[in-house]
């Protein structure tokens, strides 16, 4: 049984709890049922009266109203005394009839104000101090201190003055609402964290504010169908009525009440036919879909008075609109209330508003613009419903959670609300003066739990909320306040006596904080337990957003602060009064800040101010020849620029100090955002400045930044460089032997237009589609402008590989025979260069230009254009470097792949093509290692306006399809066990060297084994010339392929990179007849070993050597191209099959790989997959796959 201390010493001051456990009451009678009088003395000795007595509330529950004649019984408060008058009920048993579920409401009556200020000329004689939340009776002795309140200074005291009677009936019906609800402590969330129809009846008298409770019952059906008389209750369950004694439908309802379907385990293991249901309780959060579901359904009643008629019965509709929601209103008392409101819409703020002679403080339920008296509802549920006639609404009993649409807690006890409603329903409106309404909107502002507040526009106020801007002010002061005043000793009585040695106060090692919530320039301490703050001078009334506070107060624990602790135990003493509401560790101090303010906190520190960071903006400006970025951060009106915040990354800083002396925290981000921009460019006082080769990079930089500015200079560049994405088709210039493709005018177009910037560009064409004619017409072109011009004639310079110069020179002169040509090769150069003057184009070897760099370097070129451009992608290569060295007016690459392996390759093209582009290439090195995702795709944004690439498929639709296939072959028992002899051999020889050394230390090993091994899968007789004639797979495979192919008419290529193994199979065909011909490094006459495959209707069979002959060979004649062994590079055996697959071609070709099942050319197969999507990307990150080989590559490969 529920004791009605358990139900109402909460409402009691805890001293008065205590104090009443030590009174005896002296006579305690019963005059009638439901009513108690006592007489028992106070402390002082002086006998008092308490009258109790119990009566019915029309809304639910009981009342037990209490008068007593004590001081603060008179004045309406719960006292000592009439606790110890419950205490003593609750021992006699004098009403132990109220029920276990009904609520008890106590109210403490007051005496009539008549002797009012006898009460107060008492309460200055006891001292009684009311608080907040309890009041105290004590005496004030002199030279005691004050009490002091937990967070500001000590509040002079004032001389009471008597209040009105509204202001006093106001408070009282306060203290009867929040004295269990208002509280000093700031809570930092994540610190600890039969027969009829089934019909439900609406529990009118439950008491819990959790749930909404049902209960199930049976009802009779009239004829019509419908449910007549008075419900039955009854019990669900396997020992009552069961669960297959329900239809469909009503296993259906029971089914979603309960939260289960049938069968389903549930609620402690049991299913829902085998659970026992005499009673629903729907929790707040379901309550509305269930009710709503029951309501729609004809299944929920409401008995409106089921004692005194519990045959009527009503049908309940569901409401499915907004919510009602409890509100106070100000509304004039007399006719003058409408005159006042219409004059002060015509009066200007600086006039001084006319109010009403009276006023009343309503409340009532508020809907829109719909308003229901309290008295209106049949019934409220403190679950959140309410009854209006035959409608079931919701009822808002958390403004807070309703206007931010979150789910209330089940720990939330929303009871002041409902506390408010239930005053105003039993006591009606407060009365008060139309002068006294500034003072009444005040008080209400101080309200723990302000309700919704409507102030018509009379009264000149205005109720604000919104989201608070939280403040965090931190110091050094003190965590508690400490009576610091020693006790008095008597000096004669000390004297003899050892002096006693003052304590050395040590440095703390913790920093204090205060928090504050800034509502539009009123700031409310943490707290502070009102619901809100006027401003009288403004006419504001703040409504406090505790959801907002709550949620802001979270962040605290995640960034290292706590609540205060002090003393050993880390708890606060008796004595101790805090002064501040959260501490930090110095140590955390620098990065706690500046998270804490990166989430839009406001922090001071020792009366420093942090500002959070705004806008980050960038600026461009252009010089002669470089450009400068410039940043700033715009913190709250004050700006931080680039010098200042370079020079806070450099220390290491999360924070900047500003102009004003406040700091400035850098967004979580701006390292990141800065770091690829620092690493590409070169610092100059601060600044970072750019080359105006770097034009492209630069813009690919600023990109992505929100607010970027350029000036008129850089944005004409750009706009430029985007131009050269779309070229203008030039038609074949005067000279040009020869037509061009549609594709092909218009890279001589974009060639042209890299002329007119100055720019060097990346001609990176598809294999096969014509770059060499492009610029043959582009070097005609320049020679009928140079001519035109009067500008000096100079050679151009063309360095391909050795393999290409015949045919360059076939080339040169077919389509432009007018350029004069000189072929600077082999022992007919000569050493002087001045002869060089007498030509238009001059063709050389990447061999010949690193022998002569010294007589070229000394030659100014009009043109200097590599061919097969990646032969210089080691950027620390002598040939690379001589090419760098060269003098130019212009610089040209031809490549079909300009990255084969890393981005290493790509920026070794570019600074030869356009120095300083892509700034050193440590840089860039260090800016890709840097482990930003999108560094590739800067860089190649940053070179998109200089490279030019077109593929067949695109430009091509009347080339023929090409089809590539692998032909996988299962090596013999012979050759098998040779090649896993040899790999268990190098497998067991690797591990015990990576081992020892290292992988880097083995690397020349781990190539050598490879090397040999691909070898043994080819044939044996690569490992050991004696086993040349051993059977191999591969090669019988390919013979037999041979002999079908070539009978059917069609002319092959069969590349592969062993020399060794084309020597053995030219064996095998020579015995056979085959008529072939063969290509490789050490072949001179390379032309004419072409022109006959290619002409000569007998000769259908080409061996071609993979690296001599992958490049710059037009091999149209055939249409299958064998490739016997794979390379770690994928371009370059697309670079031999494209022989074949190119402009001339009119037939399909086929290409064959062939891999031998089970070895080393399986595992290479999956590695060359990275280099497809190197070469698809055009660039990639810097991981070449032989330069990267890790300890589990090795093993991959010798598995």
């Amino acid at each position: 049984m529920t004791t009605l201390e358990q139900r109402l010493f909460h409402l009691f001051n805890p001293r008065d709890r205590k104090r009443a456990r030590g009174l005896i009451p002296e006579k305690v009678i019963c005059p009638r049922v439901g009513q108690v009088q006592a007489t028992l003395s106070s402390d002082d000795g002086t006998s008092h009266e308490v009258l109790l007595e119990l009566s019915a509330n029309r809304r639910g529950g009981m009342i037990l109203e209490s008068r007593c004649t004590s001081p603060d019984g008179r004045a309406g408060k719960p006292c000592a005394l009439v606790a110890a008058v419950l205490l003593e009920v609750d021992r006699r048993g004098l009403l132990s009839g109220i029920a276990e579920q009904t609520p008890v409401t106590l109210d403490v009556v007051a005496d009539d104000m008549e002797h009012s200020e006898e009460f107060e000329s008492e309460e200055n004689v006891l001292g009684v101090s009311q608080g907040n939340d309890t009041d105290h009776l004590g005496s004030t002795q002199a030279g005691s201190q004050p009490q002091q309140s937990p967070i500001g200074e000590n509040k002079p005291s004032q001389k009471k003055v008597r209040q009105p009677a509204w202001s006093t009936e106001l408070e009282n019906r306060r203290r009867l609402v929040e004295p269990a609800l208002r509280t000093s402590n700031v809570v930092l969330g994540g610190l600890r964290k039969s027969t009829g129809t089934l019909m439900f009846l609406l529990d009118a008298a439950s008491a819990d504010s959790r749930f909404v409770a049902l209960q199930p019952c049976r009802m009779p059906i009239d004829e019509s169908g419908n449910p007549n008389g008075q419900p039955k209750p009854i019990i669900i369950g396997p020992q009552s009525i069961s669960f297959g004694h329900f239809d469909a439908d009503e296993r259906r309802v029971l089914a979603n009440l309960a939260g289960t379907t049938s069968g389903e385990t549930h609620h402690g293991g049991q299913t829902l036919e085998e659970r026992t249901m005499s009673r629903f309780l729907l929790s707040r959060q379901s309550a509305s879909q269930d009710l709503a579901m029951l309501c729609a359904e004809g299944r929920l009643v409401f008995q409106p008075e089921p004692r005194r008629s519990p045959e009527t019965v009503v049908p309940l509709v569901w409401d499915a609109g907004r919510p009602w929601e409890f509100a106070l209103m100000v509304e004039p008392s007399d006719d003058t209330g409408l005159e006042a409101c219409l004059e002060n819409d015509l009066i200007s703020k600086s006039e001084k508003r006319i109010c009403p002679k009276k006023a009343s403080l309503h409340g009532l339920l508020v809907r829109g613009s719909e308003r229901q008296s309290l008295q209106t509802p049949r019934l409220i549920l403190r679950a959140g419903f309410i009854v209006l006639g035959d409608c079931l609404c919701r009822l808002v009993i958390d403004a807070a959670a309703e206007e931010h649409q979150t789910e209330y807690s089940e720990n939330d006890e929303p009871a002041a609300i409902r506390g408010w409603m239930e005053q105003f329903d039993r006591r009606g409106p407060i009365e008060l003066s139309g002068s006294q309404i500034d003072g009444l909107i005040e008080q209400l502002a101080s309200l723990a739990d302000l309700p919704k507040l409507e102030l018509p526009g009379w009264t000149g106020w205005q109720v604000e909320s919104g989201k608070p801007q939280p403040k965090l002010v931190l110091d050094d002061s003190p965590n508690v306040k400490e009576d610091q005043q020693d006790e008095f000793i008597d000096p004669e009585a000390s004297l003899g006596r050892p002096k006693r040695k003052s304590r050395k106060s040590k440095p703390k090692v913790q920093l204090g904080g205060k928090i504050w919530f800034d509502y539009g320039g009123i700031q409310i301490a943490a707290d502070d337990p009102a619901g809100g703050a006027a401003d009288a001078a403004r006419r504001r009334l703040v409504r406090r957003n505790r959801i907002a506070e709550r949620t802001a107060l979270t962040a605290l624990p995640r960034f290292g602060f706590s609540p205060v602790r002090t003393g050993q135990a880390g708890v606060l003493e008796e004595n101790d009064i805090p002064t501040h509401h959260v501490e930090v560790p110095r140590s955390r101090l620098d990065a706690s800040v500046s998270q804490l303010a990166s989430v839009g906190w406001a922090v001071e520190v020792s009366g420093r101010r942090y500002r959070p960071a705004g806008n980050v903006a960038w600026n461009v400006n252009s010089g002669i020849d470089w450009f400068e970025l410039s940043g700033s951060i715009d913190f709250g009106g004050v700006t931080a620029d680039m010098p200042e915040l370079l020079a806070a990354l450099a220390r290491g800083d999360r924070a900047v100090d500003l102009e004003d002396g406040s700091r400035g925290i850098l967004p979580a981000d701006f390292a990141t955002q800065l770091e690829p921009l620092l690493a590409l460019a070169q610092q100059k006082d601060g600044r970072l400045r750019y080359g105006r080769m770097q034009a492209a990079l630069l813009d690919a930089l600023i990109a992505g930044m929100p607010q970027s500015q350029v000036d008129d200079a850089f944005s004409v560049i750009r706009d430029e460089l985007a131009a050269g994405g779309r070229p203008e088709p030039e038609n074949e210039p005067d000279g040009f032997q020869g037509s061009l493709r549609h594709y092909q005018k218009e890279g001589l177009g974009w060639l042209s237009f890299l002329e007119r910037l100055g720019l060097g560009g990346c001609l990176a064409d598809d294999m096969g589609l014509g770059k060499t004619i492009q610029v043959l017409a582009l070097l005609v072109r320049r020679r009928r402008v140079v001519q035109e011009s009067g500008i000096a004639m100079r050679p151009s310079l063309v360095i391909v590989p050795k393999s290409l110069i015949f045919n360059w020179m076939e080339e040169a002169k077919r389509f432009a025979p007018e350029l004069r040509l000189l072929n600077y090769t082999g022992q007919e150069r000569t050493d002087s260069t001045e002869s060089l003057s007498q030509f238009d184009l001059v063709l050389t070897t990447y061999g010949t230009l690193r022998r002569d760099i010294i007589q070229h370097r000394k030659v100014d070129f009009d043109y200097v254009i590599l061919d097969e451009a990646q032969s210089i992608k080691n950027a620390t290569s002598q040939a690379a470097k001589a090419c760098r060295l060269l003098g130019a007016r212009q610089r040209l690459a031809l490549t079909g792949t300009p990255v084969e392996n890393h981005i290493g390759e790509l920026w070794s093209i570019f600074e030869f093509l356009n120095p300083g582009q892509l700034g050193t290439a440590g840089r860039l090195k260090k800016f890709l290692a840097g482990g930003r995702g999108n560094g590739s795709e800067l860089v190649a944004r940053a070179v998109r306006p200089y490279l030019l690439r077109r593929t067949k498929t695109e430009v091509l639709s009347d080339l023929p399809q090409k089809t590539e296939q692998t032909l996988f072959c299962e090596l013999g028992d012979q050759q098998r066990k040779a090649y896993d002899d040899l790999r268990q051999h190098y497998r067991n020889e690797l591990t015990t060297r990576i081992g020892q050394q290292g992988i880097g230390r083995s690397r020349i090993a781990v190539l050598e084994a490879l090397l040999r091994l691909r070898q043994a899968a080819c044939h044996p007789g690569l490992i050991d010339a004696a086993r040349i004639d051993d059977p191999s797979t591969k090669l019988d495979t390919l013979l037999e392929q041979l002999d079908e192919v070539l009978d059917e008419g069609h002319k092959v290529l069969v590349f592969s990179q062993f020399t060794s193994f084309l020597a053995i199979l030219r064996r095998k065909l020579d015995a056979k007849g085959r008529t072939y011909e063969y290509l490789d490094g050490k072949t001179t006459d390379r032309q004419s070993r072409v022109e006959r495959f290619q002409e000569d209707p007998e000769c259908r069979l080409f061996l071609v050597s993979l690296k001599a002959g992958g490049q710059g060979l037009n091999l149209t004649a055939a249409d299958y191209v064998y490739i016997l062994d794979p390379w770690w590079n994928p371009a370059v055996e697309a670079q031999a099959i494209d022989r074949a697959h190119r402009i001339g071609q009119t037939r399909p070709v086929f290409a064959y790989r062939l891999i031998a099942q089970n070895t080393v050319e399986e595992k290479i197969l999956a590695l060359q997959d990275q280099k497809r999507e190197l070469a698809a990307s055009i660039i990639s990150a810097d991981t070449g796959i032989l330069s990267g080989l890790t300890t589990e590559d090795v093993e991959m490969l010798l598995s």
